[in-house]
This record gives C-alpha cells, structure tokens and sequence, in this order.
C-alpha cells in the first residue's frame, strides 16, 4: 500500500522519526528523509536502501530557517513527495517559569512554526 507514498519526513534521525521511517521503508513507500545531523539522516538513508530496496534520500537541513525551509522545499518538489510527515520536535521538560524565554521560543519555533511555514514553502 505505501509503494504509491513519496513522503518527506522531517526528524527523521531522531528515535520517533527513525522508527515511523523505518515503518514506512518496509512498506516500499520512497523517503526523503530531512534532519540537522547529516550523518545520521545520511546513514539512516543508506541503511533503510539498503535493508528494504527502497528509495531513500537524505537532505540535512535547518527547519527553523527560512533557507533550510526552502532547501527542503525544492527537494521535497524534485522528489514528488506526496505525504509530509512532520516528525522534528523540541521540548523542555519542567516549571514553565524554569524554561528560559530562548527555550520556549524554539520549542515554538521548531514544534509549532516550522511545519506551518513549511506547509506553505
């Protein structure tokens, strides 16, 4: 069934994205994985080709810029992604008063931001 998805996952080198790819790569769906960490969305890539026979390709990108957005995008457009599955979070855990006014900027930025201006990238 997912052969026909060409889904762009964003955080997909992290423990929730690594695992809803993985789910997806052995359904024979096509991935363009995005991450921060370039080596481990690279590897990951790499991994889920080679152990499922899929296409997987990884773009290491910054989500909270408005290049890594666009970056993403023209990927995203040359794949033909057709599903975005947006999997890149932050958070800090405790007090609202303990977080510091930066955390709870990026935690907005990255969880609620990021994947509305991507939508509209």
């Amino acid at each position: 069934m997912s052969k026909h998805y060409n889904i762009l996952l964003t955080g997909a080198a992290g423990g929730i994205g690594s695992v809803i790819a993985e789910h997806f790569a052995a359904s024979g769906a096509r991935l363009l994985l995005t991450d921060l960490n370039n080596a481990a969305v690279s590897g990951l890539a790499e991994r889920l080709h080679n152990q499922h026979g899929i296409e997987a390709k990884a773009i290491a990108a910054d989500l909270t810029s408005e290049q890594g957005r666009k970056q993403i995008s023209a990927a995203a457009q040359a794949f033909q992604a057709n599903v975005l599955i947006n999997s890149a979070g932050y958070n800090r855990f405790g007090m609202l008063t303990d977080i510091s006014d930066n955390d709870v900027e990026r935690i907005f930025t990255i969880n609620v931001l990021s994947p509305i201006l991507l939508c509209k990238a």
